[in-house]
């Protein structure tokens, strides 16, 4: 799997523990600025009563545990090898001069295809979005996901 994935995140988890890191020691801070400030002779609230009376704390908590409780999309997401593949295509894929992948067609996709029934075909297009494509039944169902225009027109394709 890509480094750089966008279904799955190795990126989560670094930043998660880095996360996890930075509040056990903003915690050990407080630990020692209390244990300064009693030694020094004055007076000072626990450590557990400064923890849940900072909101910057108590929102880093929320984070983790928000985190924490969201399922992982590197092992559940059914399309994940074909997604990362197509994230790893590079401009020139075809070699007819088609571009490398939009990241936000791609992540569109990857949503989309939570929610779709069956199974779909994905295929990159040349000017860097994503095709869906379902044939069964005698139908052929084909959507594509592309970059809006820059001038804030809409495309149809």
């Amino acid at each position: 799997m890509s480094d750089k994935s966008i279904v799955g995140s190795s990126k989560t988890k670094v930043l998660l523990d880095a996360l996890k890191y930075l509040q056990r020691h903003y915690v050990g801070l407080l630990e020692h600025g209390r244990d300064r400030i009693i030694q020094l002779g004055g007076a000072c609230d626990p450590v557990d009563v400064m923890e849940r009376g900072d909101p910057h704390l108590r929102q880093v908590r929320e984070v983790i545990a928000s985190v924490e409780a969201t399922p992982d999309e590197t092992f559940e997401h059914p399309y994940r090898k074909e997604l990362d593949a197509i994230q790893d295509l590079d401009d020139d894929w075809d070699t007819y001069g088609a571009k490398a992948n939009d990241p936000l067609t791609l992540k569109a996709a990857s949503k989309l295809l939570r929610v779709l029934p069956d199974r779909w075909w994905i295929v990159p297009t040349n000017t860097g979005g994503i095709q869906l494509e379902r044939h069964a039944d005698g139908l052929d169902i084909e959507m594509q996901i592309e970059r809006a225009p820059e001038n804030g027109g809409e495309s149809h394709g």
